[in-house]
């Protein structure tokens, strides 16, 4: 119970996050005329509460479901993993020497 009230907290959070980013390049696509470049009404801020342009994140919503598939494949490659080290055996040790061997070697290529 307390893993799934857990997993729909984060969901809840990522849900949020999705939409609001599309709220906000929604409304800054109907909202921003070239015309206006100069004179625009700066109502949006970046983390740092610095305005920001209306077209400097053309892509946030792309960011988050790419952000979304990261976490579900590395949520997917734990699992796989721990399953491949219960059937197959090896034990953990051997699996960790395997990921930094691979990893070095995928990093400098």
């Amino acid at each position: 119970l307390v893993h799934i009230i857990g997993a729909a907290t984060c969901l809840a959070g990522v849900l949020t996050n999705v939409f609001a980013d599309y709220e906000e390049s929604h409304h800054d696509n109907n909202d921003y005329s070239p015309s206006s470049s100069t004179d625009h009404d700066l109502s949006s801020e970046d983390d740092y509460g610095q305005p920001t342009q209306p077209d400097q994140y053309p892509r946030r919503v792309l960011g988050d479901f790419l952000a979304i598939s990261g976490g579900l494949l590395l949520g997917i490659n734990d699992v796989l993993a721990e399953i491949a080290i219960k059937t197959f055996g090896g034990g953990w040790n051997e699996y960790c020497a395997m990921l930094g061997l691979f990893g070095f070697l995928i990093s400098t290529v």
